[in-house]
């Protein structure tokens, strides 16, 4: 058979590690077999024979193991073509502080990313070796004890630390899984590691980047409803920094757009300290992977350590944030990002959506969790009053100011783009709610009216004259603003102005409101309807909003009348909710006597909203007859309007709607209008809301 022996394609060092896997790990038939039929790799070997010939095992297996003998003998030899991989291989042991064996592991894995050869040949031994196996073979290689080579792959070790080595599941490869450094090429190119020597000063800014925005909103005026802890945490940081504390972690979270990155950037820069932000996309523009993003902060670490400098980790759900599928990066990493968070020498403060999926494990490892809330009324208007242009009308701004839904973000965004869209004061504000809506409408939620579409000239705006109350309502108000703390129960008719009411109070106390109906939280599946009741008094206290229950007679009806279980613990659930909520809460109900004692109990002021009185009825008339331009009432009309009995804000509304597309050509028919609401509310009583 007609073999030639021509010289070797390969580094000296790839070569030897070639031949020891072959000859040294008891599988060498096994493997020759499978080299011999791949000619690139007997040519790189230096192996060459007429394509048509049949290949002789034992022929290739002689020269291949003469080879092995004489550089076993003989040792292997650095030639010039591997001189800037050696000087580089050196380089990174150097400056990520690699032990010496840690070097020689990272000589294999640079070796095996570069070379395909030896990636070849190394995938045909791994077929056989576990994790623990594939430890002993390495430290075969590499003279050394499998043990060491054990704890130079622990999580905690420098080389995963730093992810230049990483391997998972049961196996561990030498060109598969053990090697991850191609997963820094935004740092430098791995295939040009034998040609370009690594140029570390540029690593810095392909890791993170100092924010260039400047900010709209400002630490003292936007972010007063969480200073208490913004004290909190401008002393902690500045504790961290002056003492060097280590596994510094600063959690923060909260719905889109409500400001939290803007806020960790304002509290670094208050102290006179330099925000890195983790880079999320490459000098390409290119989405950087959550392992790659991990990679990058630690590398970070370790460049920036000693200096006054925070990190800043946005979009954190890429690394945390498990799904139905699959574990999270953190969790398919767990030992190291526990490392991390414990030992990081720059403190971090992690950004994040929402934490519902975040294991509990991970968040007990951050010295301090925030909850960013929604800016609170006043302050959103004044954030809206400094960021809109002069074109936005006062009651615009102050209709923008209660939309929940719209964050800082979204409105900084909005103002921006329709002030180049619509340069000019005519069509501004419909630029605004278009922006804005097109935006909610691609995140699935709540579009907004605009205040012109809301605003209806042909009904009375509401005022607190009109509602028939036996309890002074201006004093009331007066009290909640000093204290605005109170379960308050109105009960009534319907139309008489409850619901309206509650509005108004937050207009006037300068807080949201959260208004929820039976219908909004009573679900068929069981315990579905007390988690959802939960849920609102929660959001209500995260919100800081007057939460406001219409129809609350569908829960808390007596509990003698219950039929079943489900029922009883509803009730149980909005008493015990009631019990522990410490803002305001609004109910409201047409059925006072159907409400159960034990929950009358626990309302601080039952207000009592009833019909209208002969004047106010005159007033809202009146009111109402100056919007239609329509001349006052004469005597005998005054007399048939306040004979009507039972009259409402609600029932005056309605009228005034069904006047927009069937308009009244006289008052007469306007008073039959009247009569007609009036005469509605002699209904049957509504019965308990609930599920056969």
């Amino acid at each position: 058979m007609f073999f030639s022996v021509g010289k070797q394609n390969l580094y000296p060092y790839s070569e030897w590690l070639i031949l020891q896997m072959i000859f040294e790990l008891q599988q060498t038939n096994e493997i020759i077999e499978k080299i011999s039929k791949e000619e690139y790799v007997l040519k790189a070997l230096g192996i060459f024979q007429p394509k048509k010939q049949r290949k002789d095992f034992f022929t290739i297996k002689s020269i291949l193991e003469k080879r092995y003998l004489f550089l076993k003998k003989n040792g292997y030899q650095h030639n010039e073509q591997v001189k800037i991989l050696e000087s580089n291989i050196q380089q990174l042991s150097q400056f990520f502080c690699l032990s010496h064996l840690e070097s020689a592991i990272l000589r294999v894995s640079v070796y095996t990313a570069i070379d395909s050869i030896l990636k070849a040949v190394s995938d045909m031994v791994s077929i056989k070796y576990d994790r623990r196996i594939g430890c002993d073979a390495l430290a075969h290689l590499l003279r050394v004890k499998g043990k060491d080579i054990v704890r130079s792959l622990k999580e905690e070790s420098s080389l995963c630390r730093f992810q230049l080595i990483s391997y998972t599941g049961s196996r561990l490869s030498f060109g598969g899984d053990l090697t991850s450094l191609t997963e820094w090429d935004n740092l430098f190119d791995i295939h040009s590691l034998d040609s370009e020597l690594v140029n570390f000063d540029h690593w810095l800014v392909k890791c993170v980047h100092r924010p260039h925005i400047v900010s709209e909103l400002a630490l003292d005026k936007d972010f007063a409803h969480i200073s208490e802890m913004t004290k909190g945490l401008l002393h902690y940081l500045s504790y961290v920094n002056e003492t060097k504390k280590k596994g510094s972690n600063i959690l923060i979270y909260g719905a889109a757009g409500t400001g939290k990155s803007e806020f960790a950037t304002l509290l670094v820069q208050q102290l006179n300290m330099s925000a890195y932000f983790v880079n999320t996309a490459n000098e390409n523009g290119e989405h950087i992977s959550a392992g790659l993003r991990l990679n990058n902060l630690c590398l970070a670490q370790h460049m920036m350590n000693g200096h006054r400098n925070v990190i800043i980790f946005d979009e954190v759900e890429d690394v945390f944030q498990d799904s139905a599928l699959q574990h999270s990066l953190g969790q398919s990493h767990k030992g190291w990002i526990n490392e991390s968070l414990e030992h990081n020498s720059v403190p971090v403060i992690w950004i994040s959506n929402n934490v519902r999926d975040m294991d509990v494990a991970f968040i007990r490892r951050f010295d301090v969790v925030l909850e960013m809330p929604d800016l609170p009324l006043d302050n959103k208007r004044k954030l809206i009053q400094r960021m809109a242009p002069e074109q936005l009308p006062t009651e615009d701004i102050n209709h923008l100011a209660k939309q929940k839904e719209i964050t800082p973000a979204m409105l900084q965004r909005s103002f921006a783009v329709a002030k180049v869209m619509c340069p000019h004061n005519d069509y501004y504000s419909q630029y605004v709610y278009d922006l804005l809506n097109q935006t909610l409408k691609a995140r699935g939620e709540r579009e907004i009216i605009p205040l012109a579409a809301t605003r209806d000239e042909h009904i009375c705006a509401y005022s607190l004259d009109w509602i028939a109350c036996d309890t002074n309502l201006r004093k009331l108000t007066d009290g909640l603003r000093q204290r605005p703390k109170a379960r308050i129960c109105c009960y009534g008719p319907p139309g008489t102005g409850k619901t309206a009411w509650a509005k108004w109070l937050g207009e006037q106390l300068n807080m949201p409101v959260l208004v929820k109906r039976a219908s909004d939280l009573l679900d068929h599946y069981v315990g579905k309807t007390e988690q959802n009741i939960a849920r609102v008094f929660e959001q209500a206290r995260h919100s800081k909003s007057i939460l406001v229950l219409d129809e609350v007679d569908g829960f808390l009806y007596h509990r003698e009348t219950a039929t079943h279980q489900w029922e009883r613990t509803m009730v149980n659930e909005m008493l015990t909710q009631l019990e522990r909520f410490d803002g305001v809460f609004v109910a409201s109900t047409n059925l006072m006597g159907d409400i159960d004692a034990a929950a009358l109990r626990r309302f601080d002021i039952k207000l009592k909203f009833n019909y209208l009185k002969p004047e106010q009825v005159l007033a809202i008339a009146q009111q109402q007859l100056l919007l239609w331009q329509w001349p006052e009432l004469e005597g005998g009309q005054v007399s048939r309007l306040q004979a009507i009995k039972g009259l409402t804000p609600g029932d005056f509304a309605a009228a005034a709607r069904q006047h927009i597309f069937s308009p009244f050509e006289s008052v007469d028919e306007w008073f039959g209008a009247l009569e007609q609401e009036s005469a509605l509310k002699k209904v049957e009583p509504k019965k308990a809301i609930g599920f056969i």
